[in-house]
């Protein structure tokens, strides 16, 4: 049963595993509210009387008025040329964009056809030939320092197919290329008979799949490999062994307190070897302003003695955007602070900016980041970016936007620290899709420190005592955030 301002009425839904599904047509009409359907592309926008909320088959996200961006805890379907929702998760979106009170409960379940029946092999074995279904079953074993589980496929994936990232007690494994049935979600809903697995969840995207797990203990560390032998994919999950767990300071948990403390920074100058970032009308290059501040920040850090410093680079040498993230993660960097020179077409452009990683809200923004991104153009492999589109940067940026709330708070702080140590227009916070903090698994921001296409400004960025205050303001950020989150 559905209600809304003082009407109700019965939805047909379509049970999936633990969730309960209607039709987003259906839902929309009962609301009186517009939609536009792209069959070819399986994605509905919902139009509210203050705006819209778009979505696509088989993924998870809401994207709000085109600049919010909402996670559900389950994927939507498509069946029958129509986008369905799950309602538990879905309504509470809908209540949030409109201030509405729109309730649900008891809802009369209507089973619609599916595809195929998980206890029927022979139609299992036709939709896996149709839908090109490449990761089939999930297995696990025990170890003594730990657990591995194993996902068999069909398909030999590349170690840049997979990747692993952990956020406080949720490990997050992400298989690029890869495709499920409902089965597979159903396998992996499992593991969570095992005391070490909290929750495990399955998210389908249109270019790959995420399993997303809660630990109940603290680990080690963990690994994503692809074994050719066996033809399947291991993740393997370290446990401490028992005489090392009593040394361990652990919450109330059961997770290592000194795991998560900020005791890490990958300070990354931007740009560097055959990429010279943007250039001055003196022919000042942008890759090496940022080197000599990243590298005054890291001496003022390391100085200070409150965490470990790494960098990208420290000389003028070329780094993939792609890598600069992989090399913070690798590091197991708690902060990832990228530092570059701003640029534009007006030369009377000033001031300097900090960037956290989420769709951009004006031009403005999305035309920096363009700018920034224009540095693929150096790379031998400019297709692993692919284009910047909604669905796209949603499926780029899952790593990092449980980090949005604290990037923010971060870029705050770095601008604020800017304010009080150098005499430039503060343009604040601003949010845009960079290639660069793509991935991060931590939080991470881009600092514009000033802008190389202005005259008077190229001048001041060459100087050292610009660069030492510029490393100092953005030191006092740092510190200010950490003292934060203790």
């Amino acid at each position: 049963m559905i209600s809304h301002n003082g009407r109700s009425g019965k939805l047909a839904v379509s049970i999936r595993g633990d969730q309960v599904y209607v039709s987003l047509n259906e839902l929309a009409g009962f609301l009186n509210l517009r939609y536009y359907e792209n069959h070819e592309k399986k994605k509905t926008v919902l139009y509210l009387n203050n705006g819209e909320i778009k979505l696509s088959a088989y993924n998870s996200f809401c994207v709000i008025n085109n600049d919010e961006v909402t996670q559900m805890p389950a994927v939507t379907f498509w069946q029958n040329k129509v986008i369905y929702v799950p309602v538990k998760y879905f309504i509470p979106v809908i209540n949030k964009q409109t201030g509405w009170a729109v309730k649900y409960e008891g809802m009369q379940t209507a089973f619609l056809p599916t595809a195929w029946s998980s206890n029927d092999s022979a139609a299992a074995a036709v939709n896996l030939k149709e839908t090109g279904n490449n990761l089939l079953g999930v297995a696990y074993e025990k170890k003594k320092n730990g657990l591995l589980i194993s996902i068999t496929t069909n398909k030999n994936f590349a170690s840049t197919d997979l990747s692993v990232w952990r956020n406080k007690n949720w490990l997050y494994v992400t298989v690029s290329g890869g495709r499920i049935s409902d089965d597979f979600a159903g396998a992996v809903k499992k593991l969570e008979q095992l005391s070490l697995i909290g929750k495990a969840l399955v998210f389908r995207h249109k270019a790959s799949v995420q399993i997303s797990l809660q630990l109940n203990e603290e680990i080690d560390g963990q690994e994503v490999v692809y074994d050719s032998n066996s033809g399947a994919i291991q993740l393997i999950l370290r446990t401490p062994t028992p005489n090392e767990t009593g040394n361990h300071k652990t919450n109330h948990d059961g997770l290592n307190k000194d795991k998560w403390k900020i005791d890490k920074i990958v300070i990354d100058a931007g740009h560097g070897g055959k990429d010279p970032g943007a250039i001055g009308k003196n022919k000042t290059k942008e890759k090496d302003i940022t080197l000599s501040i990243a590298l005054k920040l890291g001496d003022l850090l390391k100085k200070n003695g409150m965490m470990k410093v790494d960098y990208t680079r420290t000389t003028d040498e070329f780094i993939s955007l792609k890598k600069r993230t992989q090399t913070a993660n690798a590091m197991n960097a708690k902060l990832f602070i990228s530092i570059h020179c701003n640029a534009s077409k007006n030369r009377k452009s000033q001031g300097f900016e900090t960037f956290f990683l989420s769709p951009s809200r004006d031009d403005e923004a999305r035309s920096v980041a363009a700018l920034e991104n224009e540095a693929i153009q150096f790379e031998d492999d400019k297709n692993v970016y692919g284009d910047i589109n909604d669905e796209k940067f949603i499926l780029a940026s899952m790593m990092q936007s449980v980090f949005v709330r604290e990037s923010e708070e971060l870029a705050a702080m770095i601008q604020q620290g800017l304010s009080k140590k150098i005499n430039l227009r503060n343009r604040g916070v601003s949010q845009a899709p960079f290639y660069v903090l793509m991935g991060a698994s931590m939080p991470s921001v881009l600092v514009e420190v000033g802008f190389i296409s202005n005259k008077t400004e190229e001048k001041y960025l060459l100087t050292e005592k610009a660069q030492q205050d510029i490393a100092e303001g953005i030191l006092n950020g740092i510190l200010q955030f950490v003292k934060s989150n203790p």
